[in-house]
């Protein structure tokens, strides 16, 4: 089944929050996310800041190292 996701500034905030709570530091969630990037902090920056989205492997990968379920993930709180 396909889920829709729509990442709003909310959504955005709720993922750094996560992040935080489960302990992980936002360079090794970068580098997660943007493997193949030179510079994987700038883009999850410009990702937070609202400038660009995440590509759905990037959540998926996301949501496998928070143990967060895609949907949860991506809600606003």
């Amino acid at each position: 089944m396909k889920v829709k996701i729509i990442v709003t500034a909310d959504t955005r905030n709720n993922i750094k929050a996560v992040i935080s709570r489960k302990g992980l530091t936002l360079t090794n969630v970068a580098r997660k996310s943007y493997p193949t990037n030179d510079y994987p902090y700038a883009a999850f920056n410009r990702f937070l800041k609202g400038d660009c989205n995440l590509k759905s492997d990037q959540l998926n990968e996301l949501s496998k190292m928070t143990g967060i379920s895609l949907e949860e993930l991506c809600k606003a709180e």
